[in-house]
């Protein structure tokens, strides 16, 4: 099976109604749906997917990020106003540290906030081995231990 290679395929609101109403044959390719006809889609698509969360599915999308520790840093602000500008995940699923001097590659342990909290040293320096992501509100907090020390 050939793979596309591409992690970042996204469909608009509007492509997805015109694929839908394709699929239901409303309209050819020729035929452009009206400002109204789009609105009521999109209506209809905001009912059936507030529906669907209420059922328990969550809508979500998986991205690869970088960016690179600081040295004696502890904590990174994830959101757009924070230290590192990226969206604020709900969640992390995976922290590889990269070493750039020799390209190797280590997975970081995740902790729980009671296991992060419970250090009593959190300001410890070496290279960081453990994370633990605090998806708060409006900004998410990522803490690493040992802090980076370079």
């Amino acid at each position: 099976m050939a793979l596309s290679g591409s992690t970042d395929y996204s469909v608009n609101r509007n492509q997805l109604i015109n694929a839908a109403m394709r699929i239901i044959n409303v309209y050819t390719e020729a035929y452009t749906p009206s400002a109204f006809e789009v609105s009521s889609a999109s209506e209809t698509l905001n009912l059936l997917l507030k529906a669907k969360q209420a059922d328990g599915l969550q809508l979500t999308t998986r991205k690869l990020k970088s960016f690179s520790l600081v040295s004696g840093t502890a904590s990174y602000t994830l959101g757009t106003a924070g230290t590192v500008v990226i969206s604020r995940p709900l969640r992390i699923l995976g922290i590889t540290l990269k070493n750039t001097s020799d390209g190797t590659e280590t997975q970081l342990i995740p902790m729980s906030r009671t296991d992060y909290h419970s250090l009593s040293t959190k300001a410890t320096a070496g290279l960081p081995s453990q994370y633990m992501y605090d998806a708060q509100l409006t900004s998410g907090v990522l803490y690493f231990w040992p802090v980076m020390n370079t």
